[in-house]
């Protein structure tokens, strides 16, 4: 993003060091995740890591795991970041806040009541809300992105495998369907705004590509 010094959070450094980018090793992300290092001087932070993309779970309590990275994980991260000066947090929820699927004609807006449909979107709703108490009780500025398919060079998930099942198809919409474009290189528009503009209104933001 032009202007901006940009500095990655990542689990292991060493799988990023040919791409030339500016990256801190942290570990996995949890409430004891050590962000001083990685937080020095930020003025804002752009949140996109979870756990997501579990396929096949083998957890013996699958949201109490969802939990411990995407809600506690996350509500960690933002009160080090407010203690450690940021300004603004931004943070990449999910779509699936709004439910599973939209009705004809009728395409998810801010508006909507939650309606997070499986232990990972419950997951995200929560951090959500953790997010704006943090919000409340520090001052720093909480921005929540509700984006759909996010999708990049061997993107995992429900892009990989519509990818994988649409190789040599050529897929249509039906007739009156209001798809929600995926996002990809796009989106980072979306969060060069998010870091700039005036403060958030206070409700999620949807964007695509």
């Amino acid at each position: 993003m032009s202007g901006l010094q940009a500095v990655g959070s990542v689990r292991r450094a060493a799988a990023f060091t040919d791409t030339g980018a500016s990256v801190v090793a942290v570990g996995d992300l949890s409430a004891q995740t050590d962000w001083s290092e990685a937080l020095a001087g930020v003025e804002a932070v752009v949140h996109t890591a979870a756990r997501v993309h579990v396929m096949v779970d083998a957890a013996t309590d699958p949201l109490e795991e969802f939990r411990k990275v995407n809600v506690a994980g996350t509500e960690h991260l933002a009160r080090a970041a407010a203690a450690s000066g940021a300004k603004r947090f931004v943070y990449v929820s999910s779509i699936g806040v709004n439910g599973a699927q939209t009705a004809l004609g009728k395409p998810f807006s801010e508006t909507d009541k939650p309606n997070p449909h499986n232990a990972y979107t419950l997951s995200k709703w929560e951090a959500e809300q953790g997010l704006l108490r943090v919000a409340d009780e520090t001052g720093m500025e909480v921005v929540i992105i509700r984006p759909p398919l996010v999708y990049g060079c061997g993107a995992p998930g429900n892009f990989g495998s519509l990818m994988r099942r649409a190789t040599g198809l050529a897929l249509a919409a039906g007739r009156g369907a209001q798809p929600a474009q995926p996002g990809g290189a796009g989106q980072s528009g979306g969060f060069h705004r998010h870091l700039h503009h005036p403060p958030p209104s206070g409700q999620p933001d949807f964007f695509g590509e």
